[in-house]
């Protein structure tokens, strides 16, 4: 699993400079597409400093009593083993999340549906800084 570290400057400035707008549309099995705006100053920032945006989806969900073995240490059944990535320009776009990750089988662990939280972080290479728009979905 990879880390992502954020010094606290870093995070505010990304917090209040990538002011970012995200929406996740359902897409039959698990698939779903994000669609990330930004801010002018956010844009400017990304630019100025050529940088790109990357868009991480991990699925959990609820255990079924019989299941709950498998459960995480908060209680939820990770259905993916890593992040799904999806990396797009510094100019905001589109972002299709596939659903590539899910461990299917772990499908049938769950008591609902399965659920993604879905964050948004500057693409750098060294150093991500989470964008504060994240957002959890269920996916239908």
């Amino acid at each position: 699993m990879k880390r992502y570290r954020s010094l606290p400057a870093v995070t505010i400035a990304a917090s209040a400079l990538l002011a970012c707008a995200v929406s996740a549309t359902a897409q039959g099995d698990l698939g779903f597409d994000v669609n990330v705006t930004l801010s002018k100053k956010a844009a400017a920032k990304l630019a100025t400093e050529k940088e790109g945006i990357v868009v991480l989806a991990s699925y959990y969900g609820d255990p079924k009593r019989s299941a709950e073995k498998h459960a995480n240490e908060v209680g939820q059944i990770d259905l993916t083993p890593q992040d799904e990535e999806v990396e797009i320009a510094g100019t905001a776009g589109h972002a299709h999340i596939g659903g590539t990750k899910v461990d299917t089988k772990r499908l049938d662990w769950l008591a609902g549906p399965p659920e993604v939280n879905v964050n948004v972080a500057s693409a750098r290479k060294r150093v991500r800084t989470i964008c504060s728009a994240a957002i959890s979905s269920t996916v239908h």
